[in-house]
C-alpha cells in the first residue's frame, strides 16, 4: 500500500518551474564568471550527446538506442565537432542517406531527446530574451559598436536581433540593455522551443509557411501591414529550431522554391523572409532520405548548388548478426509471448542475407559472407576468439576487406527490421510462442513481391540456408544433452 501511495503522491506533484529571470548585468556577469556558457548549436548539440561520456568514440547517450551504427555515429560527431569549433561545417546540411527502416528517423529522434533533456540540467541551461519567438541569445542585442568592448572580455557576437525583438528594442526597450528581459527555457519538441521539424508531403500540399513561418492574423489587424515585424508568426521549421535543429524529413522531395530557402540558411545561416527580411538563426541543419530520392536528386543539375551545402552520412543497414539481433529484442521488448531460443538468431541471419549485394562468387559464397560480417577482428587482423557458430574463425580481416572491395553495395537494400519484427508479431497473435520453424512460414506466407529485390524463391533459399544452421544449432544441443546425461548416469 505505501509503494501505491508513493506513486500517487509523485504523480499528483506539479511538475511546473517558473523560468529563472535575469536582469541584463546578472547575464553577463553570468558570462564572465563562467556560469553560463556560450556556445554554438553545433557545441550544444556535442555537449547534449557527450552529457554522459563517450566509448570508443561514441556517445554512450546511445547504449541501448541503437545498435550496430557506430561508423555513422563517429561520423556524425566528427562532423558536429568541427561545426562546434566554428568551421564552416556549420553552413551545411547533414544528409543522412539509407533503405528505410535503417535507423535513420530514430537517430535523429534520439538527438532531439537528447537536446531536450540536456536543457533541464543546470549545465545545459539556455537564457534567452523573454518573449522572443526565435528564442535568441540576450547578447544578439548588443549594438554593433558595443561588441569590440566585450570582444576583448572573450565574448564575441556573431549575429544580430531579429525583426521582432528588433523592433522591441527601438519601441518597448529605449534602446538600453537594462531594459530588456531575460529569463530560462527548456528544448521541447512538441512547443516548438528548439526544434524544427519539417517533413515534405506531397508537392500540392508544400508552402514556404512550414519553413519561414506566416503573417499573423491579429498582428495584421493590430498594426495594419502585412510587412510589419510584429505582424508574422516565426513558427516556420527553420525559425523553431533556432538554438537547436531542424529536422528536415525526406528534404529531397521539397519543391525547388522550398530548396532555396534551405540553401540560403545553410549557406548564410539566415532565414530569408520576404516580408521582414533575414533572420539569424544558429541551429543544425539534418535531413534524412532513401536511396531512390538520393540518386533521383543528385542527377538533376539544377541541383547543382544545394549539393554543394550538403554532407551526406551513408546510413546503410545493420550488418552485423548480433547486432540485427539487439535490434529485434529491443522492438520486441514488449512482448509476454515466449520467444524460443535461435528464433531472433534465424531472423537477423534472414536480414542479413537479404540485404547481400546479389550475384555472389564462389569465393565469399552467402553464408559466408554473413559470417564475415558478424565476425569481430583484432588489431592484428586475425577474428577475436569466440564460441559463436555464426562467426569466419578460420578467415582474417584481409578476407573481410576484400569481399567489401568487391560487394561495396551490401547494406543498401534489403528486408528491413520492421518487416522482420512484424512477422514474428504475426505468429505471436496466433499462438502463445514462436520459433524458426513458424516464424519461416509466417515469413513464406507473408512475403509480398516488391518488398525487396527478392523474389519468394530467394526467399525460400535464404530459409533454407538458415536451416542448415540452426539444424547444426540443435544437434550440438542434442549432443551436450546426451553428454550430461551419460556423465549423471555415470557418477
Amino acid at each position: 500500500m505505501s509503494d501505491i501511495n508513493d506513486v500517487m503522491n509523485e504523480l499528483f506533484v506539479s511538475k511546473s518551474s517558473a523560468p529563472v529571470k535575469l536582469t541584463y548585468r546578472e547575464y553577463l556577469q553570468k558570462i564572465l564568471d563562467g556560469e553560463i556558457k556560450l556556445r554554438s548549436a553545433h557545441k550544444y548539440l556535442y555537449d547534449a550527446l557527450l552529457q554522459d561520456g563517450e566509448s570508443d568514440g561514441v556517445p554512450r547517450y546511445f547504449k541501448d538506442k541503437l545498435y550496430g551504427a557506430d561508423r555513422q555515429i563517429k561520423e556524425f560527431m566528427s562532423l558536429l565537432a568541427a561545426g562546434a569549433e566554428g568551421q564552416d561545417i556549420r553552413r551545411r546540411i547533414l544528409l543522412l542517406v539509407g533503405p528505410p527502416g535503417g535507423a535513420k528517423s530514430t537517430f535523429v529522434f534520439h538527438l532531439k531527446r537528447a537536446l531536450e533533456s540536456y536543457s533541464r540540467k543546470p549545465e545545459g541551461r539556455l537564457y534567452k530574451i523573454a518573449g522572443c519567438p526565435i528564442n535568441e541569445d540576450p547578447l544578439r542585442a548588443v549594438p554593433l559598436e558595443d561588441r569590440p568592448k566585450l570582444a576583448t572580455l572573450g565574448i564575441k557576437i556573431e549575429q544580430n536581433l531579429c525583426p521582432h525583438c528588433a523592433y522591441r528594442w527601438e519601441h518597448e526597450w529605449d534602446q538600453n540593455l537594462e531594459n530588456i528581459p531575460i529569463e530560462s527555457f527548456y528544448i521541447t519538441e512538441s512547443k516548438g522551443s528548439g526544434i524544427g521539424v519539417f517533413a515534405a508531403g506531397e508537392p500540392n500540399t508544400q508552402d514556404a509557411s512550414h519553413l519561414i513561418g506566416s503573417i499573423s492574423l491579429h498582428g495584421f489587424q493590430t498594426y495594419g501591414s502585412d510587412s510589419h515585424p510584429m505582424a508574422w508568426s516565426y513558427d516556420g521549421a527553420l525559425l523553431r529550431g533556432n538554438r537547436g535543429l531542424a529536422e528536415l524529413i525526406e528534404m529531397l522531395k521539397a519543391k525547388p522554391e522550398l530548396l532555396h530557402y534551405l540553401l540560403v540558411t545553410a549557406q548564410e545561416r539566415q532565414v530569408p523572409v520576404d516580408r521582414v527580411g533575414f533572420i539569424d538563426v544558429d541551429l543544425v541543419l539534418i535531413a534524412h532520405t532513401n536511396y531512390y530520392e538520393y540518386n533521383r536528386f543528385w542527377k538533376e543539375a539544377r541541383n547543382e548548388a544545394i549539393r554543394d551545402r550538403v554532407r551526406v552520412i551513408e546510413w546503410s543497414y545493420v550488418m552485423k548478426l548480433r547486432d540485427e539481433e539487439k535490434i529485434y529484442q529491443m522492438m520486441l521488448n514488449k512482448t509476454h509471448r515466449h520467444i524460443t531460443p535461435w528464433t531472433l538468431t534465424f531472423a537477423a541471419g534472414l536480414s542479413i542475407l537479404s540485404r547481400l549485394q546479389e550475384r555472389r562468387d564462389d569465393k565469399f559464397p552467402p553464408m559466408l559472407s554473413l559470417k564475415l560480417w558478424n565476425t569481430e577482428w583484432k588489431e592484428n587482423h586475425y577474428p577475436v576468439s569466440t564460441s559463436d557458430p555464426l562467426t569466419a574463425t578460420s578467415y582474417t580481416r584481409h578476407d573481410f576487406d576484400a569481399m567489401r572491395a568487391l560487394y561495396p553495395d551490401d547494406g543498401k537494400d534489403g528486408i528491413s527490421p520492421r518487416i522482420i519484427v512484424d512477422w514474428i508479431s504475426a505468429v505471436l497473435v496466433e499462438s502463445d510462442h514462436v520459433n524458426p520453424i513458424s516464424f519461416s512460414q509466417k515469413a513464406l506466407a507473408s512475403y509480398k513481391i516488391g518488398q525487396h529485390t527478392w523474389g519468394l524463391k530467394d526467399l525460400e533459399s535464404a530459409i533454407k540456408l538458415m536451416l542448415s544452421e540452426y539444424h547444426k544449432y540443435i544437434d550440438k544441443l542434442m549432443q551436450r544433452a546426451f553428454v550430461t546425461s551419460f556423465e549423471s548416469e555415470a557418477d
